[in-house]
């Protein structure tokens, strides 16, 4: 598959189901995605980084178009960490269990020697942040060239 198609396949999830709403949240999953972007570009990142946070939950869309069932919780919030002081929302505690919940001590060792491990701890940022129906964001296609402009380099 070529990078123009390649492209095309994985943003026509946000056509397919990015209107779809974003776990609970009072944002779409386009509009979710779009402001993790935004937030990523407007703090300087590389393109790498502004791909990676409007991509961060694509694989809800895929889930989507595989016909998987969304996330299913017995509606406990586990005590997995101090919540109150990452500022999680509700909706961010539960899919932090689904996604193995806290680290032990070694993970937290090996992440902080992580080379991205600044811009990791920005994205968990622009996760909680990018739940504001009122935000205006650049269009899904400014963030599409950007991922062609990238790719297209890197693919030759």
């Amino acid at each position: 598959m070529d990078v123009q198609a390649a492209v095309d396949d994985v943003f026509s999830l946000f056509g397919d189901f990015g209107n779809d709403d974003y776990i609970g949240e009072m944002v779409s999953q386009e509009q979710h995605a779009l402001q993790a972007a935004h937030l990523a570009e407007t703090e300087g990142f590389p393109p790498e980084i502004i791909i990676g946070a409007l991509l961060h939950d694509i694989g809800h869309l895929h889930g989507k178009r595989l016909s998987k069932p969304h996330m299913i919780t017995d509606g406990l919030v586990y005590g997995i960490c101090n919540h109150e002081a990452l500022g999680l929302s509700p909706a961010s505690k539960t899919t932090l269990e689904h996604q193995g919940g806290r680290m032990t001590e070694a993970e937290v060792e090996v992440f902080r020697k992580d080379p991205k491990f600044q811009a990791i701890l920005r994205m968990r940022d622009w996760d909680e942040r990018a739940k504001d129906p009122s935000v205006v964001t650049p269009s899904l296609q400014h963030y599409k060239d950007i991922c062609l402009a990238y790719l297209s380099k890197r693919c030759k």
